[in-house]
């Protein structure tokens, strides 16, 4: 009956060792390193215009409802956060480009990760947030309610275009095991019913004038700047590293278990007289 007793005294105490011990993980971002390899100079445009403003030449003019520009090195859509991850580059010899960040978790942790998007365009018409973590040839992807965008937290941020923080925070699945993986972020942003994205590289197409023919001996001047118009404007991020560790519950020592045991022996025993 002594036996009994003391397993029943320690049980509750190794439960509450091990909640405790679970509530204290969570995610890290660790330093990598980089240097950034080239850059160029072409100035990319994207414009969220009226698709009547849209010839076949190009973009004839009219009012835009949301543009940004960028060098096209960059890429503007990050799988880390932006205030500590982007200093830095980094080409890899298997292809990938990175930013300086990793990402580490315990086995069982929830996934915490945090993006970043520089194409926001407040005007469109809807979004989507898809976060995929890749190892091999399997994938797992996150989306839905297990994913938002946030507003930028950078103070002299004037407009609620261009600048958004993109987060996720699901489940491990439980097939995801301790070992090294990578992660992308993909953003997609859709035009309204009668508007499209309007994107052009300014020093390879320009402005420009054709002849079109409208009847006999008749032609029609049609000006407009050259690029591409699409419905939905997507960008996936470079991939970047994060580690799964695994962990092993620390078990208490064994004088603390019978110590315990006994504790809980003699509050048994109180109670019952």
């Amino acid at each position: 009956m002594t036996t009994n007793r003391t397993f029943y005294g320690l049980a509750p105490l190794a439960l509450v060792l091990i909640a405790l011990m679970a509530s204290q993980a969570e995610a890290r971002i660790i330093r990598s390193g980089g240097s950034i390899k080239g850059t160029d100079s072409f100035n990319h445009t994207v414009k969220l215009v009226d698709q009547s403003n849209i010839n076949s030449v190009g973009l004839s003019g009219g009012n835009d409802y949301g543009s940004y520009s960028y060098n096209s090195f960059s890429h503007y859509v990050y799988a880390t956060p932006a205030m500590d991850c982007h200093y830095k580059i980094e080409d890899t010899r298997d292809g990938f480009i990175r930013t300086d960040c990793d990402y580490e978790f315990d086995l069982g942790d929830r996934l915490q990760l945090q993006g970043f998007v520089e194409v926001f365009l407040n005007n469109s018409a809807s979004y989507d947030i898809v976060w995929e973590i890749f190892q091999g040839t399997n994938s797992w992807v996150f989306s839905g309610s297990d994913t938002w965008l946030a507003e930028d937290d950078d103070p002299a941020s004037d407009s609620d275009d261009i600048k958004k923080n993109i987060f996720l925070d699901a489940a491990m699945p439980l097939d995801m095991l301790a070992g090294d993986y990578t992660v992308a972020l993909t953003f997609k942003q859709f035009a309204a019913d009668g508007q499209q994205y309007f994107s052009y590289d300014s020093l390879r197409e320009f402005y420009e004038c054709e002849q079109h023919q409208v009847a006999q001996d008749e032609f029609e001047e049609l000006c407009g700047q050259r690029g591409f118009a699409s419905d939905v404007d997507s960008y996936t991020s470079y991939r970047e590293d994060l580690h799964i560790l695994a962990t092993d519950v620390p078990e208490p020592p064994l004088f603390s278990l019978i110590l315990a045991g006994f504790g809980a022996m003699s509050w048994r025993r109180i109670k019952r007289a």
